[in-house]
């Protein structure tokens, strides 16, 4: 119990408040061996987990192309690149002053 009082010290508290607070450093702490054996050598196989994205760099580029021609509604957008308008959202640059420098 001493090494997750020393881990939240060292990473310090999360906003907010109650116990939820301190949950990354407490389940950082109290990962079996085992676990962070898997992790280590996952990650030297390249693996770095999670899900792969939707939206691949091309994908990304022709929806800013479609969006700045001002010819395409967003759900029109989205339809052709297969995801939801909140997808295309999430990917591109929506702010005129951004794109134009």
């Amino acid at each position: 119990m001493a090494s997750v009082r020393r881990l939240v010290r060292l990473t310090g508290p999360r906003e907010g408040r109650g116990p939820q607070r301190h949950r990354p450093a407490v389940a950082a702490a109290t990962a079996t061996p085992f676990r962070l054996d898997r992790l280590l050598h996952s990650g030297a196989r390249g693996r770095t987990g999670g899900r792969k994205p939707k939206m691949t760099p091309a994908l990304t580029n022709k929806a800013q192309r479609m969006y700045d021609s001002r010819q395409f509604t967003m759900a029109e957008i989205a339809a052709s690149c297969g995801v939801t308008p909140m997808t295309i959202y999430r990917n591109i640059k929506t702010n005129p002053a951004a794109t134009t420098t």
